[in-house]
């Protein structure tokens, strides 16, 4: 069990370090890749289909991360199978948050529209409320879904 919550933490705190790196990089001006919304000819439709897109994303990840583990099927498998379940569902709790963020970070700094900033903003104060310390690890495999 303390392995998987090391493993959980390890992959935690190197994706808040990529962030990290990711917002300095971009108010360094380094930029990330080749692409832009800026000066383009379809800019702005480009940049509202994105951001369209990555606020649906955003949406739909915050609750679906936070509630994983209550969903009866998983937290049946968390209970019966605790280490191979929790680092597979971890993990992915884990990226079900990150993958917007580092979206919306890129996007941010690919146009600069404060709705990505936001939206990148509201992702990383949630991901507080899934940081795999090893009480939350241990809460998460026991069965007591039925007392909350």
């Amino acid at each position: 069990m303390k392995k998987v919550q090391k493993q959980l933490m390890i992959s935690f705190l190197s994706l808040i370090l990529l962030s990290i790196l990711l917002v300095v990089a971009g108010e360094a001006g380094i930029q990330f890749f080749t692409f832009s919304f800026r000066g383009t000819g379809h800019s702005g439709q480009a940049q509202f289909i994105c951001q369209t897109l990555l606020e649906i994303l955003t949406i739909g990840a915050i609750p679906l991360a936070l509630r994983l583990f209550k969903l009866k099927k998983i937290h049946q498998e968390l209970v019966s199978k605790p280490e191979k379940a929790l680092l597979k569902w971890g993990q992915l709790r884990i990226w079900i948050l990150f993958l917007p963020l580092l979206l919306n970070i890129i996007f941010y700094y690919a146009s600069m529209a404060p709705g990505f900033g936001y939206m990148g903003i509201i992702l990383f104060l949630c991901l507080f409320f899934i940081v795999p310390t090893k009480g939350r690890c241990s809460e998460d495999i026991t069965d007591n879904l039925d007392k909350k």
